[in-house]
């Protein structure tokens, strides 16, 4: 996040898809000196934007080094889970051809801590929940905010203990990931990619078992994209 607004120095987006070689050709030079006078240059990568059909922006900074260093296949569909989850459709020489950023950890940050829903939650963990809350989301994602009030009355109601509804509105939100992917894809490939964090893609590795949809592991890949990136550049040798 550098090269964002909030960073050091705003820097250009790629348009998708977005290659590899595109971004080794418009890296930003940030000059700096050290505590000797010495003037260094430190190099920023682009981020990737694309636009929907419904002429919505899209961007992300980060997670397409993370996608590069996975060396994923021309067809494969990959999710980077987090705050701002990002779902990935890869093209030829691993081209991002286009994205989608769902706001799946903030959304439940938001609504457990500061709104109405987090009111009747106990700590707990119910895998039962979970998965309803996954197959809701996935089958009536027209009607997301309806689906996430649900949640308070599943509380009110007691059809689901206090300490199972934080499980079942995290199964809700990555459901609406899920059925809103198939949505603008009109089907979804039968192994996805999962690209981040351990604990954060497990959840995403039951959601996807929920609807048949198996999920391939990769390691960690932002610093094997990174090596890329800069070798594609010329900055360093392979």
């Amino acid at each position: 996040m550098i090269g964002s607004l909030q960073g050091w120095l705003d820097t250009p987006y790629l348009s998708c898809p977005a290659k590899l070689d595109q971004a080794a050709q418009q890296l930003t030079s940030v000059a700096f000196k050290d505590a000797s006078g010495r003037t260094h240059h430190l190099l920023i990568g682009p981020g990737v934007q694309c636009i929907d059909d419904s002429g919505l922006h899209d961007v992300m900074r980060g997670e397409e080094t993370q996608i590069w260093g996975s060396g994923l296949d021309e067809g494969a569909v990959c999710i980077l889970p987090g705050t701002h989850s990002k779902w990935a459709w890869i093209g030829k020489a691993g081209e991002i051809q286009k994205f989608r950023t769902y706001m799946t950890g903030e959304l439940f940050a938001l609504l457990t801590k500061y709104g109405i829903l987090g009111r009747l939650m106990k700590p707990g963990q119910d895998e039962g929940a979970f998965k309803r809350g996954v197959l809701l989301g996935r089958n009536d994602c027209a009607h997301a905010s309806h689906i996430i009030f649900s949640v308070r009355t599943a509380g009110l109601m007691a059809s689901l203990p206090a300490d199972s509804l934080s499980d079942y509105l995290s199964g809700i939100l990555i459901g609406l990931e899920i059925g809103g992917s198939m949505a603008l894809s009109g089907s979804l490939p039968r192994h996805i990619h999962l690209i981040g964090d351990d604990e954060l893609c497990m959840r995403y590795v039951k959601a996807l078992h929920v609807v048949n949809i198996q999920a391939v592991m990769s390691n960690t890949t932002a610093t094997a994209g990174l090596w890329k990136l800069a070798t594609t550049a010329g900055v360093v040798k392979a």
